[in-house]
């Protein structure tokens, strides 16, 4: 996964839980405004990630343990992930 810088194109389940599951956003400014706040949070963590020990690992419930480099990697492909989704919905929707 992590070389080919995608997801299998199998579907990876994760157990049903609060903490995977979020809430839907307030409004589409709130939401706009989180996707920024990842970003900042994505780009100064980017600057500081070389310093983290790749021995150091947190176990992803489907994935098994990730070390921060790994977990820093799967964010970005998650977020591409859910981006091309959207893109496909709204191919989908001018149909």
């Amino acid at each position: 996964m992590f070389e080919l810088g995608q997801f299998p194109p199998v579907p990876v389940k994760v157990p049903a839980s609060p903490q995977y599951t979020p809430q839907p956003p307030e409004s589409m400014e709130f939401l706009i405004n989180g996707l920024h706040e990842v970003v900042d949070r994505m780009r100064s963590t980017a600057s500081v990630l070389h310093q983290a020990s790749v021995s150091n690992k947190i176990l992803h419930p489907a994935l098994g343990a990730l070390n921060a480099q790994e977990w820093f990697l799967l964010i970005e492909m998650h977020y591409r992930h859910h981006f091309l989704q959207l893109d496909r919905l709204k191919t989908n929707l001018e149909m």
